[in-house]
Order: C-alpha cells, then structure tokens, then sequence
C-alpha cells in the first residue's frame, strides 16, 4: 500500500451567511470539481472575540483553513463582519425568526461573496 500525498486544495472565494451565522470555503479539488466546506458559528458567536474564532478555525480545520490556502487577516476581517452583524441583529427590532434557506454551494446564499486575495 503506497501512501499519496495530498494535492493542496486551490481556494477560489469565501462566502458568509450572516443568519444563522457561518463561513464557507468555496474551493477547487484535483480532479477539478468545485466544492464548498461550510461551517456554521453555532455558539461560536458566544464568544465574541473574532481573534479566537479565526484561531479555532485555522486550529481545527488546517485542510481548508492554512496561510497556504487563505490569508489569516482575510479570515479574521470577515469574522469580525459576522460577529458585528450578529450585534447589529441583537441591538435591533429585526426578528431573528425569519427562515433561511440551507447552507449551500449551488443556491444564491451568502449575504457576501469575497474573492480571496
């Protein structure tokens, strides 16, 4: 049995949802099928330090999220953009009952659409 390396992904965007809260990596396989890792912040929103979620993800995620594959900075900017939309979303009369349709790649579904630096 012969172990293969790795080819590294080739990240192409960065997508995030503001309601309910998540990130997704929007990236390029080898056999050239384009996929997207998608995290939703959950209670990671609780912690509301954009600086440790963006540690967390870069920790706990090393395939998609690695200073090879996307800017530490990039992360860390749009994370801060969910954390103070989240804040906005509390402070304000809308209501955080509306219904959101699910997370996914082939849907219009992210609030923003960042092209990776």
């Amino acid at each position: 049995m012969s172990l293969r390396a790795k080819k590294p992904l080739q990240a192409r965007k960065i997508v995030c949802q503001y309601y309910p809260p998540a990130l997704g990596l929007v990236y390029k396989q080898p056999d050239n099928k384009t996929k997207m890792y998608k995290i939703q912040f959950n209670e990671m929103v609780q912690i509301n330090d954009a600086d440790k979620i963006t540690s967390f993800l870069f920790d706990q995620h090393p395939l998609y999220f690695n200073e090879q594959n996307v800017p530490y900075e990039q992360i860390l900017e749009i994370v801060q953009l969910i954390l103070s939309n989240q804040k906005l979303m509390k402070s304000s009369s809308l209501s955080l009952k509306k219904k959101q349709s699910p997370f996914t790649y082939n849907q219009a579904f992210s609030d923003e659409e960042i092209d990776l630096i």
